[in-house]
Order: structure tokens, then sequence, then C-alpha cells
């Protein structure tokens, strides 16, 4: 043990690279069966009394256990809320019973800024809550340490993970920094100028309310593995992932959304850096030198299979040429800039999405892929995606992506209507906005003289493969006429038709306008694993409420309780979290849901109810 013992030191101090990570995983293996090997408790429903060899004798507190252990000794901790900062300065396993429920309250410190330091070691860390108080403090520090960690949450801290000069390993974790009044802080910042650490980031999730600092996620030196994660800005923080001085960089099949000025940023790295198969999205304010992706030393860096969308700029080149392959651009302005340049097998297109709603923390987005989209085994012909056919262009896609169905939704429903009516010809001019599916195929248009009637062959007057439509109305001897309309698909897979428009031809003046009724849709898609949207209208100022039953009839889940105004509304139904307030957050089984949705109108009066079936299959 001595000769480990040396050399660990060895890996801490001088190199910490992937060698150290290997050695680590051997002597954590031998420490774990080594038969000297202690294991110590801790619980509030303990004796406290050392060494804690029993759960009748656990430590009343984290720390304790730790300074009675010895190198490899493990320390299980029980649910619970221990208020205390702890310090871990030894070579140890630190488990804790639940990510939820073991928690590390440092909402009452004062005078520490850290919440749990790992100094000069090598050890493991899982299954803890971790809570600050706010400004100031440091959710996990790691100082010249080798540190593997998982399953744990971070929040109410101004920086997640500090670390330097170290190596880490960290998977599954959730680490939310919020907006305070006094600071904003940064989710991971890892300084390592002598580039002998590596750092490993996967299947993590993000996420930053607002940031005056530079970044979300800052690296100085070392090398980076970063893959799987979910890295998302809700209110203008300024940079999602900051990389500078790197030795390398391989950042894959992440998504990264929501940056004020720049999502990805590479400046100075000496060896390669290769951003494949990601999802960068929804840049703010790109400027000259911003984007999805800023680049500089471009000779350097592989940048191929990504999905960019909704940003002025896509790739900057800044100081340096940077080539674009095999890259799908939807809704950029600027696709490459300042020395970027596109090379081959690049897409423009709207890449289908299950659902392309703005990536928030428990929002209603899905990023896969439907069935037919442009971005389906359309990446660079070397990489190969899990199922060994051409990879998807995209985060899903590439050796390290997901097998999944593809779905095959029909088009949205078309939307903002517009109108222009001749009343001396009565000529009718609709128009909508344009559908963006790669396999829309037309729009059917619907008339009749009944309204809230439904679309069928028989009322069915017309088509458009263009977003408008001219209906004369000279022959009409009906005094009112309706229109609804839909999207259509290369499968034929119809769109629910959009608001219904009247035109009032009685009076000295007919008019037109676009009518809104109380409407509860069928939820999508359906059935269900284990998200889905519920959508309604309501056609004036209103209090909702929208609710979900078991086939039994016992409520599940309140979705909507307030007023709203008269508009479009939709609201994710999450069944793998159950309700809070219901449920307890269990799961919910497979079988036939209930949604109903009540209205009360003006006067108190009830104006609307509705219930339909949904269906959750695992």
């Amino acid at each position: 043990m001595i000769t480990i013992k040396k050399t660990f030191a060895h890996c801490q101090l001088k190199t910490a690279n992937l060698f150290c990570f290997l050695l680590f995983a051997l002597c954590s293996l031998l420490f774990m069966n080594n038969a000297t090997a202690t294991i110590h408790y801790v619980s509030h429903n303990g004796n406290n009394i050392p060494p804690y060899l029993t759960w009748e004798d656990a430590a009343d507190s984290i720390q304790a256990a730790i300074n009675v252990c010895s190198l490899g000794d493990t320390v299980i901790v029980a649910n619970g809320v221990y208020q205390e900062s702890i310090l871990i300065d030894k070579t140890i396993h630190l488990i804790g019973s639940s990510m939820d429920s073991t928690i590390i309250d440092g909402s009452v410190l004062t005078a520490s800024n850290y919440l749990v330091y790992f100094f000069e070691n090598s050890s493991t860390f899982r299954n803890f809550n971790i809570i600050g108080p706010g400004a100031d403090k440091v959710g996990m520090t790691v100082w010249y340490s080798v540190i593997e960690a998982s399953d744990c949450r971070i929040s109410e801290v101004e920086i997640g993970l500090l670390q330097a000069t170290s190596s880490v390993k960290i998977k599954r974790f959730i680490i939310n920094i919020d907006d305070y009044d006094t600071y904003s802080g940064y989710i991971i910042h890892d300084a390592c100028p002598e580039n002998t650490c590596l750092s490993i980031f996967t299947e993590n999730i993000f996420f930053i309310k607002h940031s005056s600092w530079p970044s979300l996620l800052y690296f100085f030196g070392g090398e980076q593995i970063i893959k799987n994660n979910i890295i998302i800005g809700e209110i203008s923080a300024r940079k999602g992932i900051s990389f500078e001085s790197q030795k390398r960089v391989i950042f894959k099949n992440n998504l990264v959304s929501g940056f004020r000025y720049e999502n990805v940023s590479v400046s100075s790295h000496s060896d390669s850096v290769f951003l494949v198969n990601n999802n960068s999205m929804n840049v703010l304010y790109a400027n000259v030198y911003g984007g999805a992706f800023q680049i500089n030393q471009g000779d350097k860096t592989i940048l191929k299979n990504n999905i960019i969308q909704n940003t002025n700029i896509g790739v900057s080149g800044y100081l340096d040429a940077v080539r674009s392959d095999y890259n799908l651009f939807n809704n950029v302005n600027t696709p490459v800039s300042n020395g970027a340049y596109l090379g081959e097998g690049n897409i423009f297109a709207n890449p289908m999405f299950v659902n392309d709603t703005l990536p928030v923390p428990n929002g209603t987005y899905d990023l896969h892929l439907q069935k037919y989209s442009p971005a389906i085994d359309k990446g660079d012909p070397s990489i190969t995606d899990v199922d060994k056919t051409r990879s998807d262009i995209g985060m899903y896609g590439g050796p390290e992506g997901e097998t999944y169905v593809y779905l095959d939704l029909p088009p949205r429903t078309p939307k903002n209507f517009a109108y222009d009516y001749n009343t001396a010809h009565r000529i009718l001019t609709l128009t909508w906005d344009m559908n963006t599916e790669y396999d829309f195929r037309n729009y059917n248009i619907y008339r009749d003289t009944i309204s809230e009637f439904t679309p069928g062959e028989f009322n069915l007057i017309g088509q458009s493969d263009t977003s408008y439509y001219v209906d004369n109305l000279s022959s009409i001897t009906a005094q009112n006429i309706y229109y609804r309309i839909t999207a259509v698909d290369s499968q034929d897979n119809e769109s629910q038709p959009g608001n219904e428009i009247a035109v009032l031809i009685v009076g000295v003046k007919p008019g037109v306008e676009i009518l809104r009724d109380y409407i509860l849709y069928q939820n999508y898609p359906n059935p269900f694993n284990p998200s889905t949207i519920i959508s309604y209208e309501i056609k004036e100022h209103s209090y909702v409420k929208l609710m979900v039953y078991d086939i039994k009839g016992e409520l599940i889940e309140v979705l909507v309780n307030k007023e709203q105004d008269a508009g479009y509304y939709e609201v994710e139904f999450d069944a793998s979290v159950g309700s809070k307030q219901y449920a307890a957050g269990k799961p919910l089984a497979s079988g036939i849901y209930l949604y109903r949705i009540e209205v009360i109108g003006k006067g108190n009066i009830p104006v609307y109810s509705d219930m339909k079936k949904m269906i959750l299959i695992k």
C-alpha cells in the first residue's frame, strides 16, 4: 500500500492524467476489497459512538465519520439533512443514500466558503444533494486531487464546481444556479495551467438563469471530454462554454442553448478540438465574433455533424479559419463568418425535431428527429450511429448517441392567419405562416356555412402548396362562410386545423374575423412515454383549470389553475415523476389516463368543460 500512496501523490501533484484515472479505478477496487478497509455510517438516528461501525452507532455528522477514516475506507450516509461543510483530505469512498434526500445543507454556514472540499486525495463521491446559502459559496471544490463523482445535485451556490490542477470524472450531476440580486456565478470553473489534468463530464444537466460572469462553464488548460450533457442558459447568461489554452477537447453529443453571445467558445488550444454531433441553439444577441460556435486555430478544429439553429451567426472563425462540414443550419442569418467557411455536406433546412419548443429546465422540448428529417443519415460518412448506419446530424447521432424510433408526426398546425377582403368583388385572400418541415406537401382548405364544422372530404374546396389562398365569393349565396386550414405531409399525415376564419357577408360593410373558441386538443404524442403535450384554446379571458386523472377518476395532477387571456396554450405532463402534490413524485404505471379542462368565464359562470383519454406505454 505504500507504493500505491506514493503513486497517487505523483498523480495528484504532477500529472493527474488519464493514467491516473486508470490507476485510481484499480486502486479503488483494491480499497473496496481490502480486508483492512472499514465501512463507517452516518445517520441522525445513531448513537454517535466512534468509530461509527454500525447504523446503531452511526455518526451524527458526515465530517465526524470522515475524520476517523483510514485510506480506502467507505462512509455511507443515511437520508437526512446535514447542516455542515465537509473537508475530504484523504482517499475514501463517500456514498449518500439518495441524490434527492441525502442533503448537505450549507444554507446556515457563514465561516466557510465551500460546502464539499477535496484536498490532495483520490476519492469517490455520489448520491448527495448539496444546497448552499447563495452568494460567495462553492458547491464542490477539488484541489490537487483525482475525483470520481456521480449522481449529485448542486444548487443555491455561486460556483457549482471549482477545481484547480485536478482531474475529475463527473457523471449524472444536476447543477442549477439561479438568479440572485447580489451576484451571478459559474457552473464549473476548471483551471489547469500546466495542461496535466483530464476532466470528463458525461450525462450531466447544467442550468443557469442569469450570469454576468464570462462563461457558464470555463475551462483553462488541461484536457476535457464532455459528452451527452444538457447545458442551458435561460435569461441572458453571457456565454455557455469557454475553452481557453486547452491541450485537447472532445465535445460530443451535447445540447447547448440560450446564451447571450456565444454558446461554445474555443481559443488557443495546442492539440485538437473535436466539436461533433451537438445541438448549439438559440443564441440571443450573437455579435460579429459570437454565435453558436466561436473558434480560433481552425486548422486544429474538427467541426461536423452539428445542428445549429436560431442564431445570428452559426460559426465564427475569429482569428483563424475553421471549416464547417456536414452541419445543419436552420434559422441562421449568417452561417459562417470571420474566416470560417463552408466545406462539404452542409444542409440548410428545418431539422424536424419532435418538439422544438425553447429548451428550458423541465420544459416540453424534445430534440429527437422525426422520421423523414433531413438530418437522418446525412452526417460525415466516416462516422456511424449506434446502429452502424451513417451518422445522423445532431446530438443523438454518432457512435455515442442513441438508437430510437423516428416518429412520423403530422406537420404543425397552420397559425398566424391574416386576411385581405375585396368588398366590391367579394374576393378573400388568406395568408398564414409557411410550414418548413422537410416532408411538408400541401395545405387543405375547407369551407362550410356552419361555424365549428368538422373538416372532411365533403367540404374540402382546394389545396395549396404555399401559405396563401384566394377564394372568389361572388357566386356564394350564403350570408356567412367559415374556413379551416390543415397542413399535410408526403405520407398523408394531416395536422389539426388552425383557427376558424369567418367571413360575415351580411350588413352594409361585410367583414372577416378569425374566430377563437374553447377547445381541448388531443394530447401529442399519444401514446406517450414519458411525457406528452396537452394543448387547449380559450376564446376570452377566463379562469382555467386543467387536471389529470387515472382511469378510476382519482386526481393525479393539476397542471393549470389560474386566470389566462384568450389564446392557445400548451402544457407538458410528465408521467415519469408524477405529481409532487398528489402522487408524491412516484412514476406512473402504463395505462389509460384522463385529462379534463374546466373554464370559468365572466360572472364566475362555467363556460366550457371537456375530457379526453391518453395512453401511457412503457
